[in-house]
């Protein structure tokens, strides 16, 4: 898991990944959804490792030291976090939003089913950026 701080960190690390994917999770540390988010991410980077596929995890915190927004999320338009952000050859080509779980109200099976389908989709957004990256079979 690497840390970027600012666009010139990211960019470096954008350039060093190669044909890499690179998937970006942006967080604010005060963020109770984002703590939740840090662990799905960090799954997924685990699952990532043990098949071997090639990609960068990042992390970036959307406050500077002075509490202003990052020039990283100003730069990809992160009004909302956790979010993650999926760049193939430098460029974005996928964008997901996680919600809020303090916003989440009613039943405690309908506040674990909501999150549920958001780890859902946060995996299959992986995994469908990934497919699109692999050569096809009728190539």
């Amino acid at each position: 898991m690497i840390d970027v701080k600012d666009a010139d960190e990211f960019d470096a690390l954008v350039e060093h990944a190669g044909n890499s994917l690179v998937v970006m999770f942006m967080y604010r540390p005060s963020c109770g959804s984002c703590k939740d988010a840090a662990l799905r991410f960090e799954q997924l980077r685990e699952e990532a490792n043990r098949t071997q596929a090639r990609v960068a995890f990042v992390r970036h915190n959307v406050e500077t030291d002075y509490g202003d927004t990052s020039d990283l999320s100003r730069m990809h338009s992160v009004r909302a976090v956790p979010a993650f952000l999926f760049f193939d050859g430098g460029a974005m080509v996928r964008r997901l939003s996680l919600r809020d779980i303090r916003r989440l109200t009613g039943p405690k099976p309908f506040v674990e089913a909501a999150l549920a389908e958001d780890v859902r989709k946060l995996k299959s957004t992986f995994r469908e950026v990934l497919l699109s990256r692999a050569p096809s079979a009728r190539s």
